[in-house]
């Protein structure tokens, strides 16, 4: 296997891990709010929107980082 083909490969295996997360939320948002799972019936690919909270402050001092962490 080429390097590019490895790469093309571990970019479908992310995207295929991101797909099966993003059903994992949707059916849980859908579970805990009837409105969700209104929307959901009526359009499966609705846009659901959600609250999203991001810390950056976990940084070492004198590093820096493009990570932070979202919950």
């Amino acid at each position: 296997m080429h390097n590019a083909d490895k790469k093309t490969a571990e970019i479908e295996r992310g995207l295929e891990s991101l797909h099966r997360t993003r059903e994992q939320v949707r059916h849980a948002y859908a579970d805990l709010d009837p409105d969700v799972a209104e929307l959901l019936r009526e359009d499966p690919d609705a846009v659901i929107n959600i609250s999203v909270s991001f810390d950056g402050t976990w940084h070492k001092r004198g590093f820096t980082s493009h990570y932070g962490i979202g919950v």
